[in-house]
């Protein structure tokens, strides 16, 4: 059930969410990254895998029934996804990682054109800065205080899961998420879900 909105404003991003065995692979792998790097990287949990497609930060709860309306919009006709998870990367660059990821790709530009309509159709409701290039992954983990060698070893573990793997799922919803921060990382709950429907 969505959660009931109730505060005057709330943080919010929007997602496709993750089918539990996919989940189970990306953790595994991630594991595997743990055992090298266990300090200095914040990894991200289970509740926390998802494919962020926009991250919208606060929003006033008058203007959630607005903004879901225009998400609906934006994802009319848009169709379900095929998508698929694999390999293993680094923002900003393999030298000096600061975000650790899996890949997500899909056949054709149609995740992408989702993407963009759905920046088109929030950037009324928020201030935080869109995405000038779109890079469709899962965060597995941020690192915060990665000497080199530490680095060098998780980039090396890394590259020997760049083809792994991690599943094919079809994305039959758009969620937006309510996002709340606590000392023991951020907690995730429901506001809504909006289906992909059929291309006519």
């Amino acid at each position: 059930m969505p959660e009931e909105i109730s505060s005057e404003r709330q943080r919010l991003f929007i997602a496709i969410s993750l089918p539990s065995k996919v989940k189970a692979r990306i953790l595994a792998a991630q594991s595997t990254l743990r055992s090298v790097v266990e300090e200095g990287v914040r990894w991200t949990t289970s509740e926390q895998l998802h494919l962020t497609l926009r991250f919208l930060g606060s929003i006033e709860t008058a203007r959630i029934p607005a903004l879901i309306d225009s998400l609906q919009a934006a994802c009319a006709s848009r169709g379900m996804l095929t998508l698929r998870c694999a390999g293993i990367g680094f923002f900003p660059r393999q030298r000096s990682p600061r975000v650790i990821w899996a890949g997500v790709q899909e056949e054709g530009d149609r995740l992408r054109g989702l993407h963009d309509s759905i920046q088109q159709a929030t950037k009324v409701f928020s201030h935080e800065a869109q995405e000038s290039e779109f890079n469709a992954h899962i965060t597995l983990g941020r690192a915060k205080d990665l000497n080199r060698t530490r680095a060098e070893a998780l980039v090396k573990v890394a590259l020997s899961l760049r083809d792994e793997v991690f599943g094919e799922w079809i994305a039959k919803s758009v969620e937006l998420i309510r996002s709340q921060l606590s000392p023991r990382g951020a907690r995730y709950s429901l506001v809504t879900s909006v289906p992909l429907e059929p291309v006519p």
